[in-house]
């Protein structure tokens, strides 16, 4: 537009140098140099709105505009010059005609992309060169007609090609703009479920926290977690567990009509919901979740049950950036899960010091010198026939300089959650298992292991490596897993269990019935032990039902000749109660404390407990 509004510009003002003797000022000067001005002003309009960004509707209405604009100008040039060629020497005419043609070639080429302005622009001229040579008849303006119109000729096929390859070009344009449209929003979509995925949820709660800077509108973070997904999905298959993941995101989805909820990975779900009264609506919002995931899903003629457990974090209460409300919500989510399951939690203060906390123990952890730091401490399991010690199990124990002495109920589950847990591993089982050689030859050892430990082969090797390195038999060594690494991953954790049993080890499945195990899955682990659970214990009374489950957990282990050890006994009327059931190995701080490798040997001198007080732990743990 700018080049060809200059070219008008530059052709009026020769016209004006030519022509201004041989008309009168009007029509020689007035009327050019008017022209010209109202050129430039759109030249210069133009070039200012070059660079300006334009919707597809503003350009098309901009170039419509300019078309009837050009026509415009084309059509009053064409009469200035036709009235003027009547009036002027035969030098004159010729330049007139040069001019128009200089104009409209400028015009046709700069305006290609404009489908019919080249074209009509092009018909003035030829209407212009025909009229000034039927008029003036003579050889040379017979021979510009002819040389004009060729001229146009060609010059109009070649914008027609021209055209035709921007036409194509701007499909191309189109559909590769569709293509990116489609591919970055199925690249914000989860294909399994069709709802936004993890980075979409992102981007989402990012844009939302930059759109209100100062939290005016309050915002709900939610992490949504199933219950119970992993052993469906393990024992009926991953077509099962991706059919009821889809039912789930339907069913769930269907509460938040005016929110977002987005499946951010596995079995674990999200949502962002504006809310005015926080605490009140996330609650009930939470529990219209948990009881639509609770309620019976049929897959088939299979019918499966899930539960579900929710964290949220409050924006801008808890937190102000995307990052921060996730991990927060996700936090909530941990505790909402170590409460029971089933249940759900907002992010609060308390949350706030703990998430500290912890963040304070993984970076001493980081800066620990752990040879130094760390140290082993042994519990013994007992035989409740004779109270002969049967197995020492290594616990782990920490004293930080800068945190004092940290309990490994703390320490333990944020190691594994970091996967900071294997930088620890190696160390204390050597040491365990120096410690162990001094043990008597019926003792064993046993130790813990997390599911990082088990999540892969080359871990498992790295333990065999360190057993054979050592001078303890690996035939003494028992490796305990809770429930919680075998739903992780069953089938790597039952591989990995292989290799360990392969090096002549035992294993036992510790904390057994607080987890979603099932006798499927524990058929199908190469198990020597299970350990009850100390929550069957605490407090156990002679017509307590727990009874009766410690007893069915003790007849399976018969059934499947397994080892079964009780944990948490305290008491001398739960060492007896115990015994009554046939349970066969104790574990307890009726029997001992943990003590460290230096106090290990008079545990074995010792006998079993004898009687005390009625529900009174004996002189012998004190």
């Amino acid at each position: 537009m700018p080049v060809f509004y200059g070219a008008i510009v530059a052709c009026m003002v020769a016209q004006v140098v030519v022509l201004y003797q041989e008309l009168p000022l009007f029509q020689s000067t007035v009327l050019p140099m008017s022209i010209a001005l109202i050129a430039a002003v759109r030249m210069v309009w133009w070039r200012r709105r070059r660079q300006r960004p334009f919707t597809e509707e503003q350009a098309a209405a901009e170039l419509a505009r300019s078309s009837g604009i050009l026509l415009a100008s084309t059509a009053v040039i064409i009469a200035v010059d036709l009235g003027a060629i009547f009036s002027v020497s035969a030098d004159a005419r010729t330049f007139l005609l040069i001019e128009a043609f200089g104009c409209t070639m400028v015009g046709v080429y700069c305006m290609m992309h404009l489908r019919y302005v080249p074209y009509v622009m092009a018909a003035m001229l030829l209407s212009v060169v025909v009229v000034t040579s039927s008029i003036f008849d003579t050889v040379g303006f017979a021979g510009i007609a002819i040389a004009i119109g060729s001229l146009l000729a060609a010059m109009l096929s070649t914008m027609r090609g021209y055209y035709r390859d921007f036409q194509s070009m701007t499909r191309a344009v189109r559909e590769s703009q569709a293509l990116s449209l489609e591919n970055l929003r199925l690249a914000g979509l989860d294909v399994l479920t069709d709802l936004p995925n993890r980075r979409r949820f992102f981007q989402d709660l990012q844009a939302l926290c930059v759109a209100d800077p100062h939290g005016e509108n309050k915002l709900a973070v939610g992490v949504a977690d199933l219950d119970g997904f992993k052993p469906i999905n393990d024992t009926h298959g991953h077509a099962v567990g991706d059919r009821l993941l889809k039912q789930v995101a339907c069913r769930l989805l269907s509460i938040f009509p005016q929110g977002r909820f987005y499946r951010i990975g596995g079995d674990e779900f999200a949502f962002i919901i504006n809310v005015s009264d926080a605490p009140r609506e996330v609650v009930a919002i939470s529990d219209r979740l948990i009881q639509l995931a609770s309620q019976p899903f049929m897959i088939g003629d299979l019918m499966v049950r899930v539960g579900c457990s929710v964290g949220v974090c409050i924006y801008p209460d808890s937190a102000d950036a995307a990052e921060l409300l996730y991990e927060r919500a996700d936090y909530a989510l941990f505790h909402a899960k170590r409460s029971g399951r089933g249940c759900s939690r907002i992010f609060n203060a308390e949350d706030e010091q703990q998430l500290r906390r912890h963040g304070a123990i993984e970076q001493a952890f980081l800066g620990a010198d752990i040879e130094k730091e760390f140290y082993p401490v042994y519990q013994p399991i007992v035989s409740s026939e004779n109270g002969e010690i049967r197995v020492l199990e290594c616990l782990a124990r920490w004293n930080s300089p800068s945190l004092g002495t940290v309990s490994p109920g703390e320490f333990i589950p944020i190691l594994e959650n970091s996967g900071l847990i294997w930088t620890l591993t190696p160390m204390l089982l050597s040491r365990a298992l120096r410690d162990a050689t001094a043990w008597p030859e019926h003792t064993r050892l046993a130790f813990n292991l997390s599911a990082v430990e088990l999540g892969s082969s080359e871990r498992a090797r790295d333990l065999i490596d360190i057993l054979r390195s050592s001078d303890f038999p690996p035939e003494r060594v028992e490796f305990e897993l809770t429930e919680t690494a075998v739903i992780r991953d069953f089938e790597q954790t039952s591989k990995c269990l292989s290799l360990l049993k392969s090096a002549g080890v035992k294993i036992s499945l510790d904390d057994f019935g607080t987890g979603y195990s099932n006798l499927n899955q524990i058929h199908k682990l190469p198990l020597d032990k299970i350990k009850i659970d100390q929550a069957f214990v605490r407090s156990l009374a002679p017509n307590d039902s727990r009874r009766t489950i410690i007893s069915l957990i003790i007849s399976m282990c018969r059934e499947l000749k397994l080892s079964c050890v009780v944990e948490g006994v305290e008491t001398e009327d739960q060492y007896a109660l115990l015994a009554d059931l046939g349970c066969e190995q104790m574990q307890g701080y009726l029997f001992s404390r943990p003590v460290e490798a230096a106090n290990t040997l008079p545990l074995f001198t010792r006998t079993a407990p004898h009687a005390g007080r009625s529900g009174q732990p004996t002189d012998f743990c004190r």
